[in-house]
């Protein structure tokens, strides 16, 4: 049962009205894949946006909250820019870097979005992640097999690397750690003490 309380958390507000979003998606969709997709970058927008915890907080009426945020269209622009007009005829413009989000009633100012075009520049980002983890994001963009052995899986690492050479970011794994790269073959790397 959805809560009364005027105070949200993103939790809570994902918990009690995630299943009512997917439901109203797959009506409009007439498909429960996408009808889950859209749900989920309903919630990712909301996540992403630089003051989520205080606008959540606020947030009286949820389903209200939530088909706004659902009817929100975010524009990444990677090169030149980008004019983006309301119904209203209010106008914006988005330059190469920048992002935007906006409904036929309003345009958010254009932000930095960086962080979101690193696949455009062939980068893997990442911020504290576990060295496991990274090690099997960074095994997409390698042939062959990568392994990370469960006694330096803990490790937290954050950088930017280049997709194109998995070498480099396992050179600097090496270099940052207290661990070795043993290539058992060339298409065979393995991170362990």
């Amino acid at each position: 049962m959805p809560s009364t309380s005027n105070n949200h958390t993103l939790d809570s507000l994902y918990r009690e009205h995630q299943s009512w979003l997917i439901k109203r998606l797959r009506a409009r969709l007439s498909c429960s894949q996408q009808a889950a997709d859209f749900a989920q970058d309903t919630f990712l927008r909301i996540l992403s946006s630089p003051d989520c915890n205080q606008r959540v907080a606020a947030v009286r009426e949820p389903r209200s909250y939530l088909d706004n945020a659902e009817n929100t269209t975010r524009v990444n622009v990677y090169q030149h820019s980008v004019e983006v007009t309301a119904q209203d005829g209010t106008r914006r413009n988005c330059n190469a870097g920048h992002r935007l989000d906006f409904t036929d009633r309003q345009i958010s100012p254009a932000v930095r979005g960086a962080e979101n075009d690193a696949w455009v520049r062939r980068q893997l980002v990442i911020n504290d992640m576990r060295l496991d983890d990274f090690v099997r994001e960074l095994g997409r963009y390698r042939t062959g097999l990568l392994r990370c052995d469960p006694t330096v899986a803990h490790f937290r690492i954050s950088g930017a690397f280049r997709t194109g050479d998995t070498d480099q970011a396992l050179r600097a794994i090496e270099k940052s750690f207290p661990v070795k790269v043993t290539y058992r073959t060339r298409y065979w790397a393995h991170i362990s003490r």
